[in-house]
């Protein structure tokens, strides 16, 4: 898990936790709805197809890059964000959190 931003938690004065989460930002869900969130990113935010893609080297020279994958819902080069957040959650709750969260106060 080397290299892997881990996963933000924060706590308030009252001691209340609260998630971070893309495109939602800080929430204070449960476990259940948190699972049940990331399980729908997961199965929307897929893979597409290969495509062969257009870059521009020093801002002028065209270059093509293949094979490029983008995601279905988001059309961000794969893996995006929430898909990786979503990764990320799952991981966190086989290996538990002593490991892949970081706890601000």
């Amino acid at each position: 898990m080397v290299g892997r931003a881990p996963l933000r938690v924060f706590l308030d004065a009252s001691g209340q936790t609260w998630h971070d989460i893309p495109t939602y930002g800080r929430v204070n869900w449960s476990v259940e709805q948190i699972n049940e969130h990331a399980r729908e990113v997961w199965e929307t935010h897929r893979p597409g197809q290969f495509v062969v893609g257009m870059l521009l080297a020093y801002g002028f020279l065209p270059y093509l890059a293949w094979p490029m994958r983008r995601c279905k819902v988001c059309q961000t080069r794969w893996m995006c964000r929430e898909a990786r957040w979503a990764s990320r959650w799952f991981d966190s709750l086989e290996r538990g959190w002593s490991h892949l969260v970081d706890v601000e106060l």
